[in-house]
C-alpha cells in the first residue's frame, strides 16, 4: 500500500500600501543568510490558519492588519503555503527577534532583486505576479468543520447557513472566524483536495 503524500503547511501575507509597495521581512535565521521573505510561518497545532498569518505577521512585523481575501494556495512535493492578502492602515513597521529588517517594495523592485537575495525565488516570483493579476478569492473559500459537521449531513447544513451570515459591521471578504482558513491543521498532513484552488504556474 502505497504511504499518502504528506505535507507542512505554513501561512503568508501579501500586504501592500497605497503606492502598492509589497512588505517583506529580511530573515534573521543563519541558515538562510538574511534573504528576504514575506511575513508568515509555519501553523502551530491547533492554530487556525489565518490567525497563524496575521499572528507571524505582527510577531515578524508588528504591523496590524486585517486579512481582506485568499491570495493563493502554493504546494510542492513537501509543503502548502495559504498565502493571503491583507491590508493595513499604517506602513510603520518594528521587525521581529528574527528578522534583521522590513522593507517595502514594488513588485519590479523585487523581480530586480537577485535570487541569491531572496528566500524561493521561484515562489516569491509567482504570488507577486499573482498579486498584481487583481484575482482575490474569498476567505470563505477554505472552511473548517468540526467533526459532527463532517460526518453528519444535517450540521453541515446548519453550519453552511451559518457561515453566510456577516456579523454586522464586518464587510464580506474579510470575515476572521473559527470557520474560516482553518481547514488545514500544522504538522504532518494527508494530502488535502485543493484542486479547486490550484492556479496555473
Amino acid at each position: 500500500m502505497t504511504e499518502p503524500a504528506r505535507y507542512r503547511l505554513a501561512a503568508s501575507v501579501v500586504v501592500q500600501d497605497p503606492d502598492g509597495r509589497i512588505l517583506l521581512a529580511r530573515e534573521a535565521d543563519p541558515r538562510v543568510h538574511g534573504k528576504i521573505n514575506l511575513p508568515g510561518g509555519h501553523v502551530d497545532p491547533g492554530e487556525i490558519v489565518s490567525d497563524c498569518a496575521l499572528r507571524e505577521l505582527q510577531e515578524e512585523t508588528g504591523l496590524p492588519a486585517i486579512l481582506s481575501g485568499l491570495l493563493g494556495v502554493y504546494m510542492n512535493s513537501g509543503g502548502v503555503n495559504v498565502v493571503s492578502a491583507g491590508k493595513a492602515d499604517t506602513t510603520h513597521t518594528i521587525p521581529g527577534e528574527e528578522i534583521f529588517e522590513c522593507c517595502w517594495m514594488l513588485p519590479e523592485e523585487i523581480r530586480n532583486l537577485p535570487d541569491v537575495g531572496i528566500l524561493r525565488p521561484g515562489k516569491m516570483g509567482i504570488i507577486v505576479s499573482d498579486s498584481q493579476s487583481g484575482r482575490i478569492l474569498p476567505l470563505d473559500v477554505i472552511r473548517a468543520l468540526e467533526p459532527e459537521e463532517w460526518e453528519n449531513e444535517s450540521a453541515a447544513h446548519t453550519s453552511a447557513a451559518d457561515h453566510r451570515e456577516a456579523p454586522d459591521g464586518v464587510a464580506e471578504g474579510q470575515l476572521r472566524v473559527p470557520h474560516v482558513l482553518q481547514s488545514f491543521r500544522s504538522g504532518l498532513h494527508p494530502r488535502p483536495d485543493i484542486s479547486s484552488l490550484r492556479r496555473p504556474l
